[in-house]
């Protein structure tokens, strides 16, 4: 029986990197005693995965996973039992029982949503210009930044991936929410898009904290909080 889950990664395990992810809720279910279902072969492994990486640094307050398990089991006492074994910084907030067959959340996933908090090297004091800069941002056809993978570099066009952007200062932060495509269909990386964006205006910034707020697939031709997809 396969169960899908929605669960918040915060600012104390915000550094925990997606193998560790793994490893951290592989833990906590054999502590939970819930009877996981684990592929065959000479090196089983528990039935468990997410909708994408999550970046090393980045948090997260939606991220899915989905787990089988060997027998059903009430949705609630699962996420109570988790709740209990995963460490501190990581909680489960919602989990339903699959029916039938569904695609995996990787080819589910379709846009997730951002906020950014760019602590700034100095005072910016053009305010009222913010939301104009954001406007001829996205009137671009093309925004081109060079992606690093691998120790290969390469130009990458990410504007078809912006779907919104909106900018606010809070001194001395610039507070940035986007809403970017993601899955299968292209993954654009939020500190690509704010350090594009920084560029524009010629603004230096010191540090920068990116929090996934939402994450979407989408359901009848409607954007659908990838959850309930």
């Amino acid at each position: 029986m396969k169960y899908r889950i929605e669960f918040a990664k915060k600012n104390s395990v915000a550094f925990v990197s997606h193998l560790e992810l793994m490893k951290v809720f592989s833990q906590a279910i054999r502590r939970a005693g819930l009877p996981i279902a684990c592929t065959e072969g000479f090196n089983p492994r528990p039935k468990i995965n997410f909708s994408s990486a999550i970046a090393t640094g980045m948090t997260s307050l939606a991220e899915c996973a989905e787990m089988e398990l060997t027998k059903e089991m009430d949705a609630d006492s699962v996420m109570d039992a988790l709740n209990k074994t995963l460490p501190e910084g990581f909680s489960v907030g919602a989990i339903r029982q699959l029916e039938g067959k569904h695609k995996s959340l990787m080819a589910l996933l379709s846009h997730s949503d951002y906020t950014l908090h760019v602590r700034l090297a100095k005072p910016y004091t053009e305010e009222d210009r913010l939301v104009e800069a954001v406007n001829s941002f996205l009137a671009k056809e093309s925004i081109v930044i060079i992606a690093k993978r691998k120790n290969k570099v390469k130009e990458k066009d990410i504007r078809a991936g912006i779907l919104s952007l909106e900018a606010n200062l809070s001194e001395p932060f610039l507070i940035l929410n986007m809403q970017l495509v993601a899955g299968s269909n292209g993954n654009i990386r939020p500190e690509h898009v704010a350090e594009a964006f920084l560029e524009q205006l010629s603004i230096q910034y010191l540090t920068m904290r990116i929090e996934k707020t939402m994450t979407y697939g989408i359901k009848n031709d409607q954007k659908t909080r990838l959850f309930l997809v």
